[in-house]
């Protein structure tokens, strides 16, 4: 693998705690795997690295190259150790000290990882309680943000119980239209469906893709899904007109 000179740097550096900051398709996993074949031929057991990922599809494939560059690099006795490497997510991982440590922290080992659809219902239904109680108390400073994040479509003095259920109809639509520049938010307006993200650069797209991505997730369990529309745009920033991608969001 021809390395640029800061992979190199990261796949080399030793002594020191390393914290490598990368977008989507820079070669993290390359990376990471060059870095293990290199601990591998100081004479480091694999048994002895940990390495942990998001996702089950990232310790894959993360174990697959690790296995091909080990055979090629004639490494066999490391070859049959591979299997029994902490190669795996950062939940399995934690589930695994809890399970084995179960007696120190005085907790039962018959334990799993909770689904993420059942994460979002729960998150979802708690929500709906807070907001439930802060609605029946009338939270003047609750209502107050509620009606600062949704432009003010509930305006007036009072809130009898029909202006209430309208407001809580409101509340119930996406808070979003995002500018981002080159990774970094630059400001926020609360919108109605659809909903408009504005990217500026490689890395703010990639973080709005990932943010739709994690919104899809929390319309899913309702039967919903998301359409994303992309196009270009024009904005100012600081006195700069910038082209722009243009992602206009929709619940279907």
């Amino acid at each position: 693998m021809n390395l640029t000179p800061e992979q190199a740097k990261a796949v080399n550096l030793e002594g020191k705690n390393i914290i490598v900051s990368a977008g989507a398709g820079s070669g993290k996993t390359a990376v990471l795997s060059e870095r293990v074949i290199r601990k591998l031929k100081d004479g480091v057991d694999i048994r002895n690295i940990l390495m942990l990922t998001f996702t089950n599809e990232a310790a894959g494939e993360m174990a697959a190259r690790i296995r091909k560059k080990i055979k090629k690099a004639g490494l066999k006795e490391q070859l049959e150790y591979l299997d029994q490497a902490y190669i795996t997510t950062f939940d399995a991982f934690a589930l695994n000290l809890v399970k084995k440590y179960h007696y120190v922290l005085n907790m039962s080992k018959d334990i799993s990882i909770i689904d993420a659809s059942i994460i979002n219902l729960k998150r979802k239904e708690f929500l709906e309680e807070i907001f439930e109680e802060f609605y029946e108390e009338k939270d003047e400073r609750f209502l107050k943000l509620i009606e600062d994040f949704t432009h003010g479509e509930v305006t007036g003095d009072g809130w009898d119980n029909e202006k209430l259920e309208n407001f809580k109809e409101i509340t119930k639509l996406p808070i979003s239209s995002s500018i981002l520049v080159e990774g970094e938010l630059v400001c926020t307006e609360g919108a109605k469906q659809p909903v408009e993200i504005q990217a500026i650069g490689a890395g703010a797209l990639n973080q709005a893709i990932k943010a739709i991505a994690i919104a899809r997730g929390f319309v899913a369990p309702s039967g919903k899904n998301l359409v994303c529309i992309p196009a270009f745009t024009d904005i100012m920033i600081d006195g700069e007109e910038r082209t722009a991608i243009k992602l206009i969001i929709e619940a279907i």
